[in-house]
């Protein structure tokens, strides 16, 4: 019986190839979408959570582990810009 992997796989070349054409076009350097974002917020989660008739319906706190565990990947920098979305649910 084949051993289940435990760890991610590498991408496929065309996928490397794809990312890296992308990653040409994409800057995370420009905040403009973030200013713009704040624009538009009606309003903070203080406490990090929805509810709803005393029920919790939505828990930023349960996407903490996001802010320290996803791999950087260079070709789309994407560890700071999700650290710089989960910044602003709180």
């Amino acid at each position: 019986m084949p051993e289940t992997p435990t760890g991610p796989k590498s991408a496929a070349e065309l996928t490397t190839v794809a990312n890296q054409a992308a990653a040409t076009s994409v800057t995370f350097d420009d905040e403009a979408d973030f200013q713009r974002a704040q624009q538009g917020l009606i309003a903070t989660l203080p406490e990090g959570r929805v509810l709803a008739d005393d029920q919790v319906v939505w828990d930023c706190g349960r996407y903490d582990f996001l802010r320290d565990q996803i791999p950087f990947i260079p070709v789309f920098g994407v560890k700071a810009a999700s650290t710089r979305f989960m910044a602003s649910l709180r």
